[in-house]
């Protein structure tokens, strides 16, 4: 599993996406943004967008549950 991101990141990465998910994938059923927006950042994932980075700011994107659920490497332990 990647290791997991220092509260600061998340804190840092929650307000950089405007507490909003930030999963542009059109396989996840939506055009462009998804929609949804969070009250505080215990209703995310906090998801690395390069599974083998590092847990920083950089290597961070806001995701709701659903689309992380979705993603590819969702569930997967890292090789």
């Amino acid at each position: 599993m990647p290791e997991d991101f220092p509260e600061s990141v998340k804190d840092d990465a929650f307000e950089n996406a405007g507490r909003r998910c930030e999963c542009i994938c059109l396989k996840h059923g939506h055009y462009g943004r998804c929609p949804k927006t969070f009250l505080d950042h215990w209703d995310t994932r906090f998801h690395h967008i390069n599974s083998f980075g590092p847990a920083t700011l950089s290597n961070c994107e806001v995701l709701c549950i659903e689309c992380h659920e979705k993603t590819e490497s969702y569930g997967r332990p890292k090789s």
